[in-house]
């Protein structure tokens, strides 16, 4: 999946659940500005963090080729 469209689904749920949250559990009708600037740091984290992992953690992962001698040591 595009990670774009990764990041944007899952700042529209931490949306929904938040005002979710606040209307029924909290009881109290918050502004809408704070939930906003928090789902764009959720949106832009989301990018770097998927960015993070596939150039430098993905990479480590994979298992590099191993040389193993099994001729007479030239010694």
């Amino acid at each position: 999946m595009n990670i774009y469209i990764f990041s944007l689904l899952l700042s529209f749920i931490f949306i929904i659940l938040k005002i979710l949250i606040n209307k029924y559990v909290e009881k109290k009708n918050k502004p809408i500005k704070p939930i906003l600037k928090d789902s764009i740091l959720i949106f832009l984290i989301s990018i770097v963090s998927n960015y993070i992992y596939i150039n430098f953690i993905q990479n480590n992962l994979e298992s590099p080729e191993v040389n193993v001698f099994t001729d007479k040591p030239e010694f």
